[in-house]
């Protein structure tokens, strides 16, 4: 399935048009073996959201939908992400959950494990992790995992930075970077959707399958707040500490000068 009829008000077809055909043709032949649905948008409030409407995914199968630009794209903790047009990239993949509670937090972070190690191998410099969703490279924030879940459909949103200037990063509150500005040419930005798409699959089968530590392990050298002091923000409130690495749950550990504390995911944010 391809659903291309997503223009705004008024008909007028947006500068950085997404060719539906030419996204399907670039996917790997793995890639579109394991797919049941592709929806292709200019313009689009959340490509997460788009999914969660849709419904359940059969087992063993993906849906994926991919967007130029977003209305009303969000990040974890009911923040909004700015989504502009032409010089980024944002996808999900729907997939029917099979996880028990502790491979639920391990999902998201393979994922940004995966998509951190293609992106190393695309350019000269380091990307790694920042607990639990966000990719850095040179401190700056290039990409962005948001996992939801609806009634067995497990949702992961990605977006990147990959040619994106000044002016359209405007609305951006902290420092970021791009794949252009590390160094990275993938010639149409927007192609570079197709192989990721392919990674967030393959990390989804490592989710399902590896055991806690080799995750564990998969993690370490991505892990960018080992070792370093953190400001922990969360529903238990503000304090500061040393990050000690994930434990089996895939919360964060943070020593502080009361103890250990250990961080939720889904209620906590990190600033190194």
């Amino acid at each position: 399935m391809v659903d291309d009829d997503s223009r705004p008000p008024g008909g007028r077809i947006p500068p950085h048009r997404l060719e539906p055909v030419e996204l399907i043709a670039a996917l790997a032949p793995e890639t579109r073996q394991k797919l049941i649905s592709f929806a292709c948008f200019d313009v689009l409030a959340s490509t997460n959201q788009y999914l969660i409407e849709k419904g359940a995914v059969p087992p063993g199968v993906f849906a994926l939908c991919i967007a130029a630009s977003q209305t009303r794209g969000r990040g974890r903790r009911g923040r909004s992400w700015v989504s502009p047009g032409g010089g980024n990239v944002y996808l999900s993949l729907g997939w029917r959950g099979f996880y028990h509670t502790r491979r639920d937090n391990w999902v998201g972070l393979v994922i940004a494990v995966e998509l951190a190690r293609y992106l190393s191998g695309l350019s000269a410099s380091f990307v790694g992790v920042k607990w639990p969703n966000d990719l850095y490279c040179q401190e700056g924030k290039l990409g962005g995992i948001l996992i939801e879940k609806a009634n067995g459909l497990y949702v992961a949103g990605f977006g990147l930075n990959v040619a994106m200037d000044e002016v359209q990063a405007g609305d951006i509150d902290q420092r970021w970077t791009s794949l252009k500005n590390i160094g990275v040419e993938p010639g149409d930005c927007r192609m570079i959707a197709a192989p990721i798409a392919g990674v967030i699959i393959k990390a989804v089968g490592i989710a399902a399958g590896a055991s806690i530590p080799s995750m564990q392990e998969l993690y370490r050298p991505f892990d960018l707040a080992r070792g370093r002091d953190v400001k922990v923000r969360g529903n238990g409130g503000h304090f500061c500490g040393v990050a000690e690495g994930l434990d089996d749950d895939g919360l964060l550990r943070v020593k502080t000068a009361a103890g250990v504390k250990t961080c939720h995911w889904q209620e906590s944010s990190i600033r190194l």
